[in-house]
Formats: C-alpha cells, sequence, structure tokens
C-alpha cells in the first residue's frame, strides 16, 4: 500500500511508500521537493510516470526512474546475504584469532570484552568496511547481497550512500552490539524487525534505506542510475526535466 496525492506545483499525481506526512519527497514530474500532505490517501494505483517506466522497461529500455516502486527483497535473501557477509568477515577474523591464540595460548578466550573487541572486533570492522565500500558506493551493495540480486536504496527511491550505509547502517548497530547484554538485546530486535510488513530492521530504520530486488546479480547501478546525471544529453528525451514556468 501507497500514499498518493497531487504535486501542489504540477499537479501530477505523486506516489510514496514507507513516508509520514510531514516527510519531503521529489516530484518526478516538475523536479519540485514537496512534502507529504496529511491529506495524501492510501492508494494501489500507480501513477501515469511509473506505468511508462514499466512498459519501456519490459520493452527492454535498462533505466529506472527514481519514482518507481521496486520489489522489497525478500526475508530469506537478506538472511542469506548476511550469512555471506559474515563468511567475508571471518576470512579475516579466523587468521587473526590463530594469530593471537598462537602468541597467547589459552588466555585469548579467558579475555575480556574490551580485549576481543580492540583485536579482532575492531580489525575485523575495518576489514569489512573497506572490502565493501567501492561496491557500497558504486551499487548500494555489499558482496552478500550481490551474490542474492538484492541492494539498499533510501526509503524515496535512490540509491543510498556510502556514508549513509556506513555512518547509519553499519556503526551505529556494530558499536551498539559491542555493549554488555544491551548490545544482544538490541542487536535481536533488530534482526526481529524485519518479520514486519516493510521488512525493514533497525538499522534500516535508523539510515530511513529499505532493501529492494535487482533486475539480476549482476546487474550494474553504476550505468542504470543514468536518470541522476547531471547532464541532461546522458538521460532519454522523454526523461528530461520539464522547463520551469
Amino acid at each position: 500500500m501507497s500514499l498518493g496525492f497531487n504535486c501542489p506545483r504540477c499537479g501530477r499525481q505523486v506516489l510514496v511508500q514507507y513516508l509520514r506526512p510531514g516527510d519531503e519527497v521529489l516530484c518526478r514530474s516538475c523536479g519540485e521537493r514537496v512534502a507529504v500532505p496529511s491529506s495524501a490517501s492510501e492508494t494501489d494505483t500507480r501513477p501515469e510516470y511509473e506505468l511508462e517506466a514499466l512498459r519501456r522497461r519490459a520493452q527492454g529500455w535498462a533505466g529506472r526512474p527514481a519514482g518507481e516502486v521496486e520489489e522489497l527483497a525478500s526475508r530469506l535473501s537478506r538472511l542469506v546475504a548476511s550469512f555471506v557477509d559474515g563468511l567475508v568477515m571471518m576470512v579475516f577474523a579466523l587468521p587473526l584469532y590463530f594469530i593471537l591464540f598462537t602468541r597467547y595460548p589459552g588466555s585469548i578466550f579467558d579475555a575480556s570484552d574490551v580485549f576481543r573487541i580492540a583485536w579482532i572486533g575492531i580489525p575485523s570492522l575495518i576489514f569489512f568496511i573497506g572490502i565493501n565500500s567501492y561496491f557500497w558506493a558504486t551499487r548500494g551493495q555489499s558482496i552478500g547481497k550481490m551474490a542474492l540480486g538484492i541492494r539498499i536504496v533510501e526509503i524515496d527511491g535512490p540509491q543510498a550512500t556510502w556514508g549513509r550505509i556506513v555512518g547509519l547502517r553499519v556503526l551505529p548497530i556494530q558499536l551498539i552490539g559491542w555493549i554488555p547484554i544491551l548490545g544482544g538485546l538490541i542487536s535481536l530486535v533488530d534482526i526481529l524487525m524485519i518479520f514486519r510488513a516493510n521488512r525493514r530492521c533497525l538499522h534500516d530504520e535508523i539510515a530511513r534505506t529499505k532493501v529492494v530486488r535487482c533486475e539480476s546479480p549482476t546487474e550494474s547501478w553504476q550505468e542504470t542510475d543514468r536518470w541522476r546525471e547531471p547532464d541532461s544529453e546522458r538521460r532519454p528525451e522523454w526523461q528530461s526535466d520539464p522547463p520551469r514556468s
């Protein structure tokens, strides 16, 4: 279910998902940033520009307008993607465990949480961010999400930026997770929130993101996101910004 209302500037229908009255959204018809009014009504109808985009995609055009309502990733695909990302972190963490166990035999498992966080947790997190940064910045995907054909986007459609993913999606939950007892409870809540209808975990709520399906696991979002480039000559004629009056 979506919220629909008419843009106060151009009068065209605006369709949004997961936004509340008062939140701002970009009208894809006139380019004006407008606030979702309290009078916005629930609707199953898609606006004309979205139906046109779907028709063009069906004809083989690769573009994806920002207003298009994309299909949410399944809970299973997100779970498997997280498992793959966990394996990626273990590639770095296990050798680190081995080195520390060899250097301090019998003491690493008796060490305090601060010791494990300092010598294993933080280096593993830095490794995980480093190995995924390029893919987050260019595709909105981690290695696990690329394998499962899903990606991270902002709540109103555009691909999530590297700063949003790392600063709001990854670090807060990870840092809180290192707090004894409280961290475990917050991490559990984070996982369980995916069973809501909108499939958004706690880290999605913090970062105002959602996870959607790609057309294929290997799809290049650098190419399909050309509608966001400032050079209008690179965009299809039908998608160029209309003149402002």
